[in-house]
């Protein structure tokens, strides 16, 4: 008996009703883009900057508003000193912008607010931002403590597929000769639910891995004629079971 012959049109509709099942349980992420971007931080801005610790070869500017010829604007050098007009060189390396202001304060004998010190560029260590982001891997400044939704507010260059559900972060722990460790964030439940315990702060060097949602997966794979209808069927669909973390 000879098999029957299916129609690729036929075909197709029975892949597409499959792909929409699949794609309709993707993550309604409007709520949830809106709320991260809704805090985000300007461009240059970084909340954790005083918490930062300077090292090598991060850019410095130090200035003292009541004296002209006491002033900073470069580099730290490798033996972690900076070498400042009126005071010579000091050693700033393993010191936050604050201890830095203190110790200004106290050689030149001003008062603590009279000084002025900032980082310009973080130069000295990056977190690494990898998945579904623009480019196959961002090496970001790191700027100080700052939790992950905090850092991906800041670093933004996130696809539109990315899937704000599963943000998972690396730690190497090559320092402390301990074995690497990974951390789940559910970044619904911090924004959404105001529950910050997996909001993990950052530390340098950490891997901060971003997921692709199943609709963006499913998309490429489909002929160019079926994305749109494919698309436009997801958009009524959405399951907000689905902004759950996978255990």
């Amino acid at each position: 008996m000879m098999g029957s012959v299916v129609k690729p049109g036929r075909r197709w509709g029975a892949v597409f009703a499959i792909l929409c099942a699949a794609g309709c349980a993707t993550t309604d992420r409007n709520q949830l883009e809106t709320a991260l971007a809704a805090n985000r931080h300007p461009p240059g801005h970084s909340p954790a900057d005083e918490g930062y610790v300077i090292a090598c070869p991060d850019h410095v500017e130090l200035r003292v508003s009541s004296r002209d010829d006491i002033r900073f604007v470069g580099p730290v050098e490798p033996d972690g000193r900076i070498d400042i007009d009126g005071v010579g060189r000091l050693r700033v390396e393993g010191q936050t912008p604050t201890g830095v202001r203190r110790q200004i304060s106290t050689i030149v004998d001003v008062s603590y607010d009279a000084v002025s010190v900032r980082v310009t560029h973080h130069q000295s260590r990056y977190i690494f931002l990898t998945g579904s982001v623009m480019g196959s891997q961002q090496a970001v400044p790191y700027e100080g403590p700052e939790s992950v939704v905090e850092f991906l507010q800041r670093a933004g260059g996130l696809k539109p597929g990315a899937a704000l559900n599963q943000i998972h972060v690396v730690r190497s722990r090559v320092t402390d000769g301990g074995p690497p460790e990974v951390y789940d964030i559910d970044v619904e439940a911090v924004l959404l639910r105001g529950d910050r315990r997996s909001n993990l702060v950052l530390q340098p060097f950490d891997q901060v891995y971003v997921g692709q949602t199943k609709r963006s997966a499913i998309v490429p794979m489909l002929p160019p004629w079926l994305r749109p209808a494919f698309k436009a069927a997801c958009v009524f669909c959405p399951n907000p079971n689905a902004l759950r973390l996978r255990p």
